[in-house]
């Protein structure tokens, strides 16, 4: 259904095999859906789950985050999420995913800090969906954040985050992932549902 520049390689390229695959999509909210072996979809409320907090300075970015407890993967990894985090680390408050991108391409620190944050969080919940759902076959990025943020995504600390799963590292840096460009993504998978 895409053409060859409509899916592209987010990272090395790794080779594609047959099976369960994952889309992520990072907009307004975060959401998430599985392409099974069968071909069937399985939607999740992904968004809603636990950010985990693995190393001590991401604890220290969950308690300004979240100072009374808990925060989702929505709280985080959505159109909000980036713009508190961008606060957090600039002062500056509601900026569009589109301008903390292109401060953070111009090498704006503040902008760097919150990109590299939230690249490693969103790699770090795509490699824990990954596991879950068992997408050895491939992991699709979509959405309006990621679109704004354009080059800006940092793949060295999202590739991080999604592999920082010792002692499986190995077999999910393996799977393939794939940023999707396309002003319509989902109307294209739901004509393939309905074929």
């Amino acid at each position: 259904l895409l053409r060859p520049e409509e899916r592209v390689a987010f990272g090395i390229a790794r080779p594609e095999r047959t099976g369960v695959r994952l889309v992520v999509g990072v907009g307004v909210s975060f959401g998430a859906a599985v392409l099974t072996t069968e071909g069937s979809l399985l939607e999740t409320e992904a968004g809603q789950l636990d950010l985990a907090a693995v190393s001590a300075d991401e604890r220290q970015w969950l308690n300004r985050l979240a100072p009374l407890g808990r925060l989702s993967i929505d709280g985080l990894l959505s159109a909000s999420g980036l713009a508190r985090l961008y606060e957090i680390c600039s002062g500056l408050p509601d900026e569009s995913a589109r301008t903390i991108g292109q401060r953070a391409f111009a090498g704006e620190p503040a902008a760097r800090k919150a990109m590299i944050v939230f690249s490693t969080w969103l790699g770090r919940a795509v490699g824990n969906l990954a596991l879950a759902y068992g997408a050895w076959n491939g992991v699709y990025l979509v959405g309006t954040v990621l679109d704004e943020l354009e080059d800006a995504l940092d793949e060295p600390a999202f590739r991080k985050g999604m592999e920082d799963k010792s002692p499986i590292a190995a077999d999910i840096g393996a799977v393939p992932v794939f940023r999707i460009h396309h002003p319509n993504p989902s109307l294209l998978g739901l004509a393939q549902l309905a074929l």
